[in-house]
């Protein structure tokens, strides 16, 4: 299959973006059940690389060449499930679909019946996600596409040069950039999703705001709006917060971000202002706290647990970590 790739643009790059969650902006009183942040959308921003599951997660194992395992929450019964080396992942039902030298694999959780999905190699997946009963993925030169749980029906959806990260509602296009290459200004857009499984299309496109989004989470509040957190590339990586009409814009931090991930009442993120150190700040932009006195790559936040990739002290060699949200527990995985 061949596609037609768009005028190629200088630099051109875009930040695709999908979720949902529920909190209260004007007063905290909302419960927890009502304010968390879906998992899912979360962490695919940074790259779906650590899901848990159950009383499972899994992860590529930066000790094994980032092969595919998976070990209980504890920190036992660590069981590799696959040779390949895996770019990144997500789980649908019993199954773990996952991106690995410009394929799409999936394979049951308990590491059997694994097939190849796709394997067309004029387009390169990664990022793989599923959401609607289809499955997304990007390629860093036609854009976004989808196709359905089998492999079969790829469309080309946005037609855009080099995605560098996304979710499926929100995007940013890079327009303007420094003498060193770093975006400056790049407009944030959504787009509608219409349908659900064969009938799903795109629909509508609205432009939010000018800034160089990144990083890009949205969260639904109480109100019924969503807000979007994002690391601001027009103001030198500042966190920002702005609603999704494009109204209520605010900077949290004077802090250059990225890694940005939204847990429950918090924003996690590296302090790039502080060599990366992990740090998390309220979702109303108070309580500006350092979490850990070390540099951080990754960071995955599901329920009251905290995954970060991060060198070790010793050797600087990465490592997978895992420390509860109130701080206790910290322990090497692996």
């Amino acid at each position: 299959m061949k596609f037609v790739k768009i005028k190629n643009c200088l630099h051109s790059m875009v930040f695709v973006m999908f979720v949902f969650f529920c909190i209260s902006y004007t007063g905290l009183s909302v419960s927890f059940a009502d304010s968390l942040l879906s998992e899912e959308s979360s962490n695919i921003i940074n790259k779906e690389l650590i899901i848990q599951a159950d009383d499972w997660i899994y992860f590529p194992c930066t000790s094994d060449n980032n092969r595919l395992y998976k070990m209980k929450t504890n920190g036992s019964n660590s069981i590799k499930l696959s040779n390949d080396k895996v770019d990144s992942m997500t789980i649908f039902n019993d199954w773990i679909y996952y991106t690995s030298d410009g394929n799409i694999y999936r394979i049951k959780k308990d590491g059997k019946i694994r097939t190849v999905i796709y394997n067309e190699r004029n387009v390169i997946p990664r990022n793989v996600i599923i959401k609607y009963d289809k499955i997304f993925f990007q390629d860093d030169e036609y854009g976004l596409f989808q196709m359905n749980l089998e492999g079969k029906e790829l469309k080309n959806i946005i037609s855009i040069d080099t995605i560098c990260s996304w979710t499926v509602i929100n995007y940013s296009v890079a327009e303007d950039y420094d003498y060193d290459g770093n975006v400056i200004k790049a407009a944030i857009y959504k787009i509608k999703l219409e349908g659900y499984g064969d009938t799903l299309k795109i629909g509508k496109k609205s432009r939010i705001t000018d800034d160089g989004g990144n990083y890009i989470n949205i969260v639904t509040f109480n109100d019924g709006q969503d807000r979007l957190y994002y690391r601001n590339a027009s103001d030198k990586g500042r966190l920002y917060m702005i609603k999704a009409d494009g109204s209520g814009k605010i900077k949290l931090t004077n802090h250059a971000v990225s890694n940005v991930t939204v847990g429950g009442f918090w924003v996690y993120y590296s302090n790039k202002s502080d060599n990366s150190k992990l740090y998390r700040i309220s979702i109303v932009g108070t309580v500006n706290t350092k979490l850990i006195n070390a540099y951080m790559k990754y960071i995955y936040v599901f329920s009251n647990n905290i995954y970060y990739i991060s060198d070790s002290n010793s050797k600087k060699a990465e490592k997978l970590y895992r420390i509860k949200t109130d701080l206790s527990e910290r322990k090497e995985i692996i």
